[in-house]
């Protein structure tokens, strides 16, 4: 009941419930955290984002290249590439992610 109950709320984009849920998750999996920055993106809330990933407990590369992805796409260039330099291990969605800007193209 609980996974349909949050399906309906991603897909209807319902930020401030899922945030509800979010807070009263006992266990939360990466996958959930990485959820959230990538919401609060596309409703806009950099600062929720940031704070979001700044409080994980654990990172993986989703969690790096959601937040270099959303910064890039609200032309923060210089947080995103303040974070890709930070970024522990880069793969190749992360480089995707920064070759425009690095290139000068953005």
């Amino acid at each position: 009941m609980q996974a349909s109950f949050e399906e309906n709320i991603w897909n209807k984009g319902e930020l401030n419930d899922a945030h509800k849920v979010f807070d009263d998750m006992h266990v939360k999996p990466v996958e959930m955290w990485n959820r959230m920055i990538c919401q609060s993106f596309c409703d806009g809330n950099v600062s929720s984002a940031r704070e979001l990933f700044d409080s994980m407990p654990e990172k993986d590369d989703i969690s790096w290249n959601t937040m270099i992805s959303g910064y890039t796409r609200v032309r923060k260039l210089s947080r995103a590439r303040d974070l890709f330099d930070r970024m522990p291990e880069k793969n190749v969605v992360s480089w995707t992610i920064v070759r425009p800007f690095l290139l000068g193209l953005e």
